[in-house]
């Protein structure tokens, strides 16, 4: 009986070990799959701890094409960059729709930091002339309420 219940004691130890594994495991497929899908921050360039942040998001035209469109949704006082690569002298028009309305503000800079000067068409669309080659960060931040949550839509059109 001793060898029994040996056996049996051996058995419940792998059953425990493979249980604290299987939980893991999933553990960490559920963290992958959540960093896929862009709800929890993944180690790496542009990640911080503290706080730092976050890397700008490459915005590319597809090949024949003048416009991108990027989607989003913000919470709290979040705030989420984007690079466009353009040339000197190319028209930029960049049209930002937000629900709730008037919850986001909009900020463009060259590749020097400089805030690009913008032109109010309207409400929802501001244009520049681009005034060198290079990367340029568009900024979208919320100026709503700390609780709370904002859908964005932004176009990007060059020519």
């Amino acid at each position: 009986m001793n060898t029994a219940g040996s056996r049996r004691s051996r058995s419940i130890s792998k059953l425990s070990f493979v249980h604290v594994r299987l939980k893991r495991d999933l553990t960490h497929l559920l963290c992958a799959a959540l960093i896929a899908l862009g709800y929890c921050a993944a180690p790496g360039p542009g990640w911080s701890a503290q706080g730092g942040k976050a890397e700008a998001l490459r915005i590319r035209l597809e090949r024949g094409r003048s416009s991108a469109t990027v989607f989003g949704v913000l919470r709290g006082d979040a705030q989420r960059e984007y690079v466009l690569q353009a040339r000197r002298g190319q028209s930029l028009t960049i049209q930002l729709t937000a629900t709730p309305p008037r919850s986001l503000r909009l900020t463009a800079r060259g590749s020097d930091g400089a805030e690009l000067p913008l032109r109010a068409e309207t409400r929802v669309r501001w244009s520049a002339t681009l005034p060198e080659d290079g990367d340029y960060e568009l900024a979208v931040a919320r100026v709503g309420p700390a609780r709370g949550s904002s859908r964005y839509r932004v176009t990007v059109t060059l020519h």
